[in-house]
């Protein structure tokens, strides 16, 4: 009868330290991700260093609700889906939808819940009620020029 109770007291604890967990990471379901991006087109010309640039299925799979690509320094990209993980549900976005390019924001806010992620880890801000970050995505820089500036980019899971 005690192994049983120290086996059953041991499972209870190692599932809810591995649900924590769980619950500490992004509620954003997986959404296929396959975006292209050449930073030497007219199109996408604009994602210069300090800007955010945003991209939608029109441009090839782009998450739940979009995707948001920031360059930080033309060798630093990151790349968050847009959806709230509060409000995914019911269609809360977290960046206002633009396709062009943007200085970098101060902060994202969800369109409905009005929580707060850093633009720079997708983590929710002081004063927000989520616990939840943003789902980020790879950046690949695919080519560059001969001074090792980025050309084309690509944006995926």
């Amino acid at each position: 009868m005690r192994k049983f109770l120290l086996h059953t007291a041991c499972f209870l604890t190692f599932s809810l330290l591995f649900s924590s967990c769980e619950e500490e990471r992004s509620r954003i379901p997986f959404c296929q991700v396959n975006i292209h991006i050449d930073l030497r087109s007219g199109v996408d010309s604009d994602l210069v260093a300090g800007h955010v640039k945003t991209f939608d299925e029109a441009r090839g799979w782009a998450g739940c609700r979009g995707v948001v690509v920031i360059n930080l320094n033309n060798e630093d990209f990151l790349a968050f889906d847009m959806a709230c993980p509060d409000c995914i549900w019911t269609g809360g976005t977290v960046i206002e939808w633009q396709l062009l390019a943007q200085p970098i924001p101060p902060y994202f806010e969800c369109s409905q819940c009005n929580n707060r992620f850093n633009p720079l880890d997708g983590r929710p801000m002081r004063g927000s009620d989520s616990r939840y970050t943003l789902r980020q995505y790879q950046v690949t820089i695919q080519t560059t020029d001969l001074g090792g500036n980025p050309l084309t980019l690509s944006v995926h899971n």
